[in-house]
């Protein structure tokens, strides 16, 4: 992998560690036997086009004459436990400044926390207190020791700019997001940049995503390590079925227009309010209907906020979907409220053998005339 911004740390004061990058899993087996294991995750932000780290997390590993135990699993909290006491990693979180948890995924923790934290959690007025943390932790440890991380930038853009001396205390790096881009190749998973959650679910370990967006970076830290296990191991990569294509929630429900061909409205018989729903509660409810494309519920006024609405909005990606959905939902009933659907192209069944009619007789034509199956604009 070529780095279009490798010329800055390639003449700095880092040089010497940033050209002992290790670039394939052949020469990091040979580099790993009795050498110490460094995975670095910084989670941070940028203030004036400086770097300012809110949190750095640090998981060591000694590897003896045999290589690290890989751990894996549909649960990652047990996977990563399991793999954190088994090979006796020692992790630890600095905090340096607040960081913006998203309360509504953290909830479920009492300490705040995005997830449960493995390790200590020491605090630092600077980023310059962070590194000597990390160095005072780093000298505990003898033997080489190989700096691992996932896609390094922000790693050695902090290192360049805060704390250069702890680049000398590392003979090697290697990033993995590199090596594992290799290996997909290898057992044809394609070109694709691969990211932390793809490379664990293809390594068949479960990551604490899509809905936890934030995890602690000295949990990260760990599971880069355990991904490194993964490689030299050999451990087979299986191809992920493709996603499911987003659905779209909207918070008003547009008017049926030519731009939207395959729309539609849920309404009820007599404009009776529909049951009190949410935009996720909706798009999971008709989610099964293939082409799903857009849900929208819109809330003119708050006590249709808190006693229903009385219109939802759909939106296909095709005339066949939205005919499917069609012929399913108009007349049936949710929560004892009958629905009928609006749309803005007309619907017309296919004609049977039964229903032909001979051209000559002009009534008997007219009364078999196909009707509709939904209600138009």
């Amino acid at each position: 992998m070529v780095y279009k911004w490798e010329a800055r740390f390639k003449h700095s004061c880092i040089s010497t560690l940033w050209e002992s990058e290790i670039r394939d899993l052949a020469k990091l087996r040979e580099h790993l036997p009795q050498s110490v294991l460094v995975g670095l995750n910084i989670k941070s932000f940028r203030d004036g086009g400086h770097l300012l780290a809110t949190e750095v997390g640090l998981a060591v590993l000694r590897v003896t004459d045999q290589w690290p135990e890989f751990c894996h699993g549909r649960d990652s909290g047990f996977c990563l436990r399991d793999y954190y006491h088994h090979n006796k990693v020692e992790v630890l979180t600095i905090r340096l400044r607040p960081r913006q948890i998203n309360k509504r995924l953290a909830s479920w923790h009492p300490d705040g926390e995005p997830e449960k934290r493995f390790g200590e959690a020491v605090n630092a007025d600077s980023d310059e207190k962070a590194s000597d943390i990390a160095a005072a932790m780093l000298s505990k440890y003898e033997g080489s020791k190989i700096l691992v991380g996932w896609s390094m930038r922000t790693d050695f853009e902090w290192i360049l700019e805060n704390c250069s001396s702890l680049a000398e205390i590392f003979s090697a790096w290697v990033d993995l997001q590199e090596l594992v881009m290799h290996r997909r190749i290898q057992e044809g998973l394609g070109l694709k940049t691969p990211g932390m959650n793809n490379t664990l679910r293809e390594m068949q370990v479960t990551y604490p995503g899509p809905k936890h967006h934030q995890t602690c970076p000295a949990n990260d830290a760990l599971r880069t390590l355990n991904v490194l296990s993964g490689l030299v191991h050999n451990v087979s990569m299986i191809q992920l079925p493709p996603s499911a294509p987003k659905v779209r929630a909207l918070h008003r429900i547009p008017p049926l227009r030519t731009s939207r061909p395959f729309a539609a409205w849920v309404e009820t018989e007599y404009r009776r309010r529909l049951p009190l729903i949410s935009h996720e509660a909706l798009r999971d409810r008709f989610s099964r209907y293939a082409g799903l494309k857009t849900v929208a519920v819109s809330w003119r006024t708050q006590r249709e906020k808190a006693q229903g609405a009385f219109r939802w909005f759909v939106e296909f990606n095709s005339e066949e979907s939205l005919n499917q959905f069609i012929k399913e939902v108009d007349g049936s009933i949710i929560d004892n409220v009958p629905l009928r659907i609006v749309c803005n192209i007309l619907i017309q069944p296919s004609p049977t053998p039964s229903a032909a009619v001979p051209s000559s007789d002009t009534s008997a034509s007219k009364s078999q005339a196909p009707t509709l199956q939904a209600s138009t604009v």
